[in-house]
Protein backbone atom coordinates (compact mmCIF):
# COMPACT_ATOMS: atom_id res chain seq x y z
CA UNK A 1 0.00 0.00 0.00
CA UNK A 2 0.86 3.73 -0.87
CA UNK A 3 1.63 5.65 2.12
CA UNK A 4 3.19 8.38 0.26
CA UNK A 5 0.85 11.52 1.29
CA UNK A 6 0.85 10.34 5.26
CA UNK A 7 2.71 12.52 8.11
CA UNK A 8 3.21 10.66 10.84
CA UNK A 9 5.27 12.21 13.82
CA UNK A 10 7.04 10.75 17.24
CA UNK A 11 8.21 13.42 19.39
CA UNK A 12 10.17 13.02 22.22
CA UNK A 13 8.29 14.44 24.76
CA UNK A 14 10.79 14.67 27.86
CA UNK A 15 13.34 16.79 25.56
CA UNK A 16 10.54 19.32 24.79
CA UNK A 17 9.33 19.18 29.04
CA UNK A 18 12.67 20.35 29.47
CA UNK A 19 13.15 22.83 26.96
CA UNK A 20 10.01 24.39 27.45
CA UNK A 21 10.47 24.45 31.73
CA UNK A 22 13.92 26.31 31.44
CA UNK A 23 13.01 28.46 28.34
CA UNK A 24 9.90 30.13 30.81
CA UNK A 25 11.30 29.05 34.46
CA UNK A 26 9.70 31.66 36.26
CA UNK A 27 6.22 31.64 35.00
CA UNK A 28 2.91 31.27 36.97
CA UNK A 29 -0.68 31.84 37.03
CA UNK A 30 -2.18 34.27 39.30
CA UNK A 31 -2.42 31.59 41.68
CA UNK A 32 1.15 31.10 42.14
CA UNK A 33 1.58 28.12 40.26
CA UNK A 34 4.53 27.47 38.03
CA UNK A 35 3.08 27.05 34.30
CA UNK A 36 6.15 27.88 32.29
CA UNK A 37 6.69 24.09 30.98
CA UNK A 38 2.83 24.26 30.62
CA UNK A 39 2.73 27.14 28.23
CA UNK A 40 5.95 26.70 26.42
CA UNK A 41 5.04 23.12 25.25
CA UNK A 42 2.03 23.64 24.71
CA UNK A 43 2.68 26.18 22.15
CA UNK A 44 5.64 23.92 20.73
CA UNK A 45 3.29 21.35 19.99
CA UNK A 46 0.89 23.52 18.36
CA UNK A 47 3.92 25.39 16.16
CA UNK A 48 4.36 21.57 14.95
CA UNK A 49 1.20 20.82 14.37
CA UNK A 50 0.51 24.24 12.22
CA UNK A 51 3.94 23.52 10.54
CA UNK A 52 3.71 20.28 9.52
CA UNK A 53 0.01 19.33 9.63
CA UNK A 54 0.31 15.73 10.63
CA UNK A 55 -2.23 13.02 10.09
CA UNK A 56 -0.50 10.79 13.20
CA UNK A 57 1.26 12.10 15.78
CA UNK A 58 2.58 10.74 19.30
CA UNK A 59 4.38 12.26 22.22
CA UNK A 60 6.30 9.85 24.13
CA UNK A 61 8.07 10.26 27.70
CA UNK A 62 10.30 8.80 29.86
CA UNK A 63 8.96 6.94 32.82
CA UNK A 64 11.43 8.60 35.13
CA UNK A 65 12.02 5.00 36.33
CA UNK A 66 15.12 2.95 36.51
CA UNK A 67 15.80 0.44 33.25
CA UNK A 68 17.75 -1.85 32.22
CA UNK A 69 20.99 0.82 31.13
CA UNK A 70 21.48 2.08 34.92
CA UNK A 71 21.56 -2.13 35.85
CA UNK A 72 24.87 -2.51 33.21
CA UNK A 73 26.58 0.38 34.44
CA UNK A 74 25.68 2.33 37.51
CA UNK A 75 26.41 5.62 36.63
CA UNK A 76 24.36 6.24 33.37
CA UNK A 77 22.75 9.41 32.95
CA UNK A 78 23.80 9.90 37.27
CA UNK A 79 25.05 13.40 35.90
CA UNK A 80 21.69 14.76 35.34
CA UNK A 81 19.83 16.31 37.75
CA UNK A 82 16.62 15.24 40.04
CA UNK A 83 13.61 16.85 37.92
CA UNK A 84 12.64 20.04 39.31
CA UNK A 85 10.04 20.29 41.61
CA UNK A 86 7.86 23.26 39.69
CA UNK A 87 8.48 21.45 36.56
CA UNK A 88 7.17 17.65 37.90
CA UNK A 89 4.19 19.20 39.19
CA UNK A 90 3.28 20.25 35.70
CA UNK A 91 3.26 17.50 33.89
CA UNK A 92 0.08 15.95 34.85
CA UNK A 93 -1.71 18.88 33.31
CA UNK A 94 0.06 18.86 30.39
CA UNK A 95 -0.35 15.55 29.76
CA UNK A 96 -3.97 15.91 29.87
CA UNK A 97 -4.39 19.22 28.08
CA UNK A 98 -2.63 17.56 25.14
CA UNK A 99 -5.05 14.44 25.00
CA UNK A 100 -7.55 17.12 24.78
CA UNK A 101 -5.78 18.60 22.11
CA UNK A 102 -6.06 14.62 20.23
CA UNK A 103 -3.08 13.94 20.83
CA UNK A 104 -1.46 10.66 21.93
CA UNK A 105 0.92 9.81 24.58
CA UNK A 106 3.07 7.03 25.31
CA UNK A 107 5.17 6.34 28.62
CA UNK A 108 6.28 2.69 29.84
CA UNK A 109 7.22 2.47 33.67
CA UNK A 110 10.97 1.34 33.42
CA UNK A 111 11.46 1.88 29.64
CA UNK A 112 13.62 4.78 27.88
CA UNK A 113 11.41 6.95 25.32
CA UNK A 114 14.20 6.23 22.92
CA UNK A 115 13.61 2.95 23.17
CA UNK A 116 9.55 3.60 22.36
CA UNK A 117 10.67 5.80 19.83
CA UNK A 118 12.65 2.85 17.93
CA UNK A 119 10.51 0.43 18.45
CA UNK A 120 7.21 2.39 16.87
CA UNK A 121 9.53 3.56 14.25
CA UNK A 122 10.70 0.59 12.76
CA UNK A 123 6.63 -0.89 13.45
CA UNK A 124 5.98 1.83 10.74
CA UNK A 125 8.36 1.64 8.84
CA UNK A 126 7.81 -2.60 8.39
CA UNK A 127 4.27 -1.28 7.02
CA UNK A 128 6.11 0.61 3.95
CA UNK A 129 5.24 4.26 6.38
CA UNK A 130 7.80 7.35 6.49
CA UNK A 131 8.16 8.69 10.32
CA UNK A 132 9.34 12.47 11.40
CA UNK A 133 10.83 11.98 14.93
CA UNK A 134 11.72 15.02 16.94
CA UNK A 135 14.45 15.28 18.90
CA UNK A 136 17.52 16.31 19.84
CA UNK A 137 19.40 13.46 20.68
CA UNK A 138 21.94 12.15 18.87
CA UNK A 139 21.10 8.38 20.44
CA UNK A 140 18.30 8.86 17.71
CA UNK A 141 20.07 9.17 14.66
CA UNK A 142 20.90 5.08 15.02
CA UNK A 143 17.03 5.11 13.59
CA UNK A 144 17.35 6.96 10.34
CA UNK A 145 17.02 5.86 7.26
CA UNK A 146 14.75 6.73 3.97
CA UNK A 147 11.58 6.08 5.82
CA UNK A 148 12.64 7.23 9.15
CA UNK A 149 13.97 10.95 9.58
CA UNK A 150 14.41 13.31 12.42
CA UNK A 151 14.16 16.78 12.75
CA UNK A 152 15.92 19.04 15.16
CA UNK A 153 13.80 20.34 17.69
CA UNK A 154 15.67 23.70 18.12
CA UNK A 155 16.91 24.22 14.14
CA UNK A 156 14.39 22.34 12.50
CA UNK A 157 17.03 20.97 10.53
CA UNK A 158 16.07 17.57 8.42
CA UNK A 159 18.54 14.34 9.02
CA UNK A 160 17.88 11.91 6.09
CA UNK A 161 20.64 9.35 6.06
CA UNK A 162 23.19 11.40 4.08
CA UNK A 163 22.59 14.22 6.58
CA UNK A 164 23.88 12.00 9.48
CA UNK A 165 26.88 11.24 7.25
CA UNK A 166 27.43 15.04 6.93
CA UNK A 167 27.75 15.57 10.46
CA UNK A 168 29.25 12.69 12.38
CA UNK A 169 31.08 10.96 9.25
CA UNK A 170 29.29 7.83 9.88
CA UNK A 171 26.15 6.34 8.62
CA UNK A 172 23.35 5.85 11.04
CA UNK A 173 23.69 2.19 11.22
CA UNK A 174 26.91 2.48 13.06
CA UNK A 175 26.02 5.74 15.48
CA UNK A 176 25.71 3.35 18.38
CA UNK A 177 28.97 1.91 18.03
CA UNK A 178 30.45 5.74 17.31
CA UNK A 179 29.04 6.72 20.75
CA UNK A 180 30.03 3.53 22.50
CA UNK A 181 33.67 4.76 20.97
CA UNK A 182 33.82 8.67 21.77
CA UNK A 183 31.04 9.34 24.74
CA UNK A 184 28.20 10.66 25.15
CA UNK A 185 28.39 13.37 27.85
CA UNK A 186 24.70 14.16 27.82
CA UNK A 187 24.11 10.63 29.29
CA UNK A 188 27.43 10.31 31.47
CA UNK A 189 29.20 7.27 29.07
CA UNK A 190 32.54 8.45 28.70
CA UNK A 191 33.73 6.57 25.60
CA UNK A 192 37.19 5.18 25.48
CA UNK A 193 40.29 7.35 26.23
CA UNK A 194 41.96 8.83 23.39
CA UNK A 195 39.59 7.89 20.44
CA UNK A 196 37.89 11.39 19.29
CA UNK A 197 35.80 11.67 16.55
CA UNK A 198 37.51 11.77 13.52
CA UNK A 199 39.28 8.08 15.08
CA UNK A 200 36.05 6.88 15.42
CA UNK A 201 34.51 7.69 11.90
CA UNK A 202 37.97 6.39 10.61
CA UNK A 203 37.66 3.25 12.03
CA UNK A 204 34.20 2.33 11.30
CA UNK A 205 34.04 3.42 7.91
CA UNK A 206 36.89 0.54 7.64
CA UNK A 207 35.76 -2.33 9.69
CA UNK A 208 32.23 -1.39 10.01
CA UNK A 209 31.60 -1.88 14.26
CA UNK A 210 33.36 -2.31 17.34
CA UNK A 211 33.08 -6.11 16.61
CA UNK A 212 34.96 -5.40 13.00
CA UNK A 213 37.41 -3.49 14.77
CA UNK A 214 38.44 -5.78 17.46
CA UNK A 215 38.68 -8.51 14.90
CA UNK A 216 40.93 -6.31 12.71
CA UNK A 217 42.73 -4.33 15.57
CA UNK A 218 46.03 -5.76 14.39
CA UNK A 219 45.55 -3.92 11.02
CA UNK A 220 45.08 -1.08 12.55
CA UNK A 221 48.97 -0.35 12.93
CA UNK A 222 48.57 -0.55 8.65
CA UNK A 223 46.51 2.56 8.42
CA UNK A 224 47.59 5.83 8.29
CA UNK A 225 46.24 8.34 10.72
CA UNK A 226 47.43 10.32 14.36
CA UNK A 227 48.29 8.80 17.29
CA UNK A 228 47.57 5.24 16.13
CA UNK A 229 49.27 2.96 18.49
CA UNK A 230 47.97 5.13 21.33
CA UNK A 231 44.38 4.64 19.93
CA UNK A 232 45.05 0.80 19.87
CA UNK A 233 46.10 0.37 23.41
CA UNK A 234 43.09 2.37 24.28
CA UNK A 235 40.98 -0.51 22.80
CA UNK A 236 42.87 -3.10 24.11
CA UNK A 237 42.53 -1.82 27.65
CA UNK A 238 39.15 -0.97 27.26
CA UNK A 239 37.20 -3.97 25.64
CA UNK A 240 34.76 -4.72 27.86
CA UNK A 241 34.09 -1.10 28.78
CA UNK A 242 33.54 -0.42 25.34
CA UNK A 243 31.47 -3.01 24.68
CA UNK A 244 29.14 -2.11 27.40
CA UNK A 245 28.68 1.46 26.43
CA UNK A 246 27.97 -0.06 23.53
CA UNK A 247 24.67 -1.74 24.88
CA UNK A 248 23.98 1.58 26.53
CA UNK A 249 23.65 3.41 23.23
CA UNK A 250 22.20 1.20 21.41
CA UNK A 251 18.19 1.46 21.14
CA UNK A 252 16.27 -1.32 21.72
CA UNK A 253 13.24 -1.32 18.57
CA UNK A 254 12.16 -4.47 20.06
CA UNK A 255 10.18 -3.55 23.19
CA UNK A 256 6.46 -5.36 23.80
CA UNK A 257 3.81 -2.67 23.07
CA UNK A 258 0.84 -2.80 22.16
CA UNK A 259 0.70 -0.54 18.96
CA UNK A 260 -1.89 0.29 15.99
CA UNK A 261 -1.46 2.95 13.66
CA UNK A 262 -5.06 4.12 15.02
CA UNK A 263 -3.59 5.18 18.01
CA UNK A 264 -1.99 8.03 17.21
CA UNK A 265 -4.52 9.55 14.39
CA UNK A 266 -4.78 12.94 15.36
CA UNK A 267 -8.31 12.90 16.65
CA UNK A 268 -9.22 16.73 16.57
CA UNK A 269 -7.53 18.47 12.96
CA UNK A 270 -6.65 21.85 13.30
CA UNK A 271 -8.67 22.45 16.14
CA UNK A 272 -6.00 23.94 18.64
CA UNK A 273 -3.73 25.72 16.17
Amino acid sequence: MNYINEKIILIDGSIYLYRAYYGLPNLKNKLGQPIGALYGMISMIKKILKKYNPYYIAIIFDSGKCNYRSQIYELYKKNRNKMPDDLYVQIPRIKKILKKMGLSIFSIEGTEADDIIGTISKLLENQGRKTLIFTNDKDMMQLVSNNINIIHVSSYQRFDPYAVYLKYRVFPHVISDYLALVGDASDNIPGAPGIGKKAASILLSQFYSIEGIYENINNIKNMNFFNKNKIIKSLQNNRSKIFKYHKLTRINTDIKIRFSIKDIKLKHQKSYY
